[in-house]
């Protein structure tokens, strides 16, 4: 998979242009990685940072701070590699704090192994149970990695696909082993679905705020 940096990364040599970005604010994203063990997240976090692929792991639970400059304006990723539930009951449980703390999730299971498939299909639902429930929007990405094992493949593309479908979230595959820029484009995607989501968010509270002015002054009028 190829993705085509120059056309999310500018950079002008005009004064204004400078002007223009020195004032933009920084984006912030929270984005959880959830999954099965051994599936790549970290290796696909690891990418992401360093552009280096390392293999082996231990089962440790960590937050990483990488920044970037997209377009001129400054974006901070606070990248949470979360650990999976041991305890097979838990295996799609997602805790209250991770929920409020993400602005974005990607989610990953290895096309090799179709167990971890089951259990992103069990942390989808719980995603957007509770989405419904706190009435967030956070988006959701679906990532099949290990595509460079499809000798060893246990799930189909259609399939990821259409899990995907069902979700309404966007889906990929790829090979954290073989390539940077597949990785690369599943983090700038979630970060323009996080902002994409904050601007209807603004919007719609924006809109709120007119409703309520309106019936404020309509209502005084109606009084006098």
């Amino acid at each position: 998979m190829v993705v085509q940096v120059e056309s999310r990364i500018r950079y002008s040599s005009s004064s204004s242009s400078r002007r223009m970005e020195a004032h933009q604010p920084k984006v912030e994203a929270n984005i959880l990685l959830l999954g099965a063990e051994n599936v790549g997240k970290s290796a696909l976090t690891v990418r992401f940072l360093t552009r280096r692929f390392i293999g082996e792991y231990g089962s440790i639970e960590s937050i990483y701070t990488h920044h970037d400059k997209i377009d001129g304006r400054d974006i901070c990723f606070n990248i949470w590699d979360s650990i999976c539930p041991q305890n097979i009951e838990e295996l799609g449980h997602i805790s209250d704090r991770q929920l409020q703390w993400s602005d974005g999730f990607i989610l990953v299971y290895s096309i090799c192994d179709r167990p971890s498939f089951e259990v992103v299909r069990r942390q989808v639902q719980h995603i957007r149970q509770a989405q419904q429930k706190l009435s967030s929007s956070a988006p959701l990405i679906i990532v099949g990695n290990k595509r460079d094992l499809q000798h060893r493949r246990a799930v189909s593309s259609e399939e990821g696909r259409l899990l995907a479908l069902s979700a309404d979230c966007d889906f990929f595959e790829i090979s954290a082993a073989e390539a940077y820029h597949g990785v690369l484009m599943v983090f700038h995607e979630l970060l323009e679905l996080i902002r994409e989501a904050r601007a209807l968010k603004k919007g719609a509270a924006g809109f709120r705020g007119i409703v309520r002015s309106m019936s404020a002054v309509f209502g005084r009028k109606r009084t006098e």
